[in-house]
């Protein structure tokens, strides 16, 4: 599985991939995800894909799913073949 697999999965399991990608649509910053995933990599793909504010969950949700997916790769990505059982 491929680290953009991965990181749609976990948006998947968490319930967020809809809301990334509405929020990640309306932002002005990147034309397209391969240019933020190949800009700043897995691990920041939520931190910098768009601002956090503007959006309808706004910036505590964002803030948290940031944590979220940041301990998940820091504590599974790579390391399991479980790679989502936390």
């Amino acid at each position: 599985m491929t680290d953009k697999e991965i990181f749609f999965e976990w948006l998947e399991v968490n319930d967020c991939r809809k809301k990334f990608m509405r929020a990640f649509d309306g932002d002005v910053n990147y034309p397209d995800f391969d240019e933020v995933y190949d800009q700043v990599g897995y691990k920041d793909l939520i931190v910098f894909a768009f601002s956090w504010s503007p959006t309808f969950e706004g910036h505590k949700y964002w803030s948290k799913m940031d944590e979220k997916w940041n301990f998940y790769v820091d504590n599974q990505v790579h390391k399991s073949e479980d790679l989502f059982e936390l």
